[in-house]
């Protein structure tokens, strides 16, 4: 298991490594990169679904006042601040992980520290997404609630984003022994 777990962190640091090196080859490259991705939260922001409440034609559909407007705006801007904040103290503590795991010589105490403060960076985000939920269902109504999930639903079933287990496939698979169309299997 610790070779798998070594030879897993090697490949990554060494991906990381190959992207890094690419990017200061070719510049350009990583600048069309971050542009497509801005172009792609723009698409998002403009869907509106995916952006979330905070969204002119989504409040409206909702049904939110302003004060609910503003609340989730600036519960959206504290919440992006620190996920933010986390996610790069996570990367540092995955990457003194990988370079613990991959030094010549295996310092198990220093390997287990670090592993823990990566549980616990976890466990802080883990955290903070039930905290969002938990301030959401305190400013909806169950009304609100309701025809947001509603409208999610759409939004999901009209991109393709349904996934298994929202849709029951997963349960649907186990009852037909792995085959979406309910078949028995190959035959021969």
């Amino acid at each position: 298991m610790k070779r798998i777990i070594g030879v897993l962190l090697v490949a990554l640091l060494s991906m990381q490594a190959i992207g890094q090196e690419l990017s200061e080859r070719n510049p350009e490259a990583t600048e069309r990169t971050r542009q497509r991705s801005s172009r792609s939260a723009h698409r998002r922001h403009r869907d509106g679904m995916r952006m979330g409440l905070h969204h002119p034609e989504v409040a409206a559909k909702v049904g939110l006042s302003e004060s609910q407007r503003d609340a989730i705006e600036t519960q959206m801007v504290m919440l992006e601040k620190q996920n933010r904040q986390l996610k790069k103290k996570m990367d540092k503590a995955a990457m003194n992980q990988a370079k613990l795991m991959t030094a010549k010589t295996l310092d198990e105490a220093a390997l287990m520290k670090a592993v823990e403060t990566l549980g616990r960076l976890h466990t802080r985000r883990a955290k903070l997404r039930i905290k969002h939920l938990i301030f959401m269902r305190q400013t909806l109504t169950p009304e609100q609630t309701q025809v947001l999930r509603k409208l999610m639903r759409e939004r999901r079933a009209s991109t393709g984003g349904d996934s298994p287990r929202r849709n029951g496939e997963k349960r649907v698979r186990k009852r037909t022994g792995g085959r979406r169309d309910g078949g028995e299997g190959k035959s021969d």
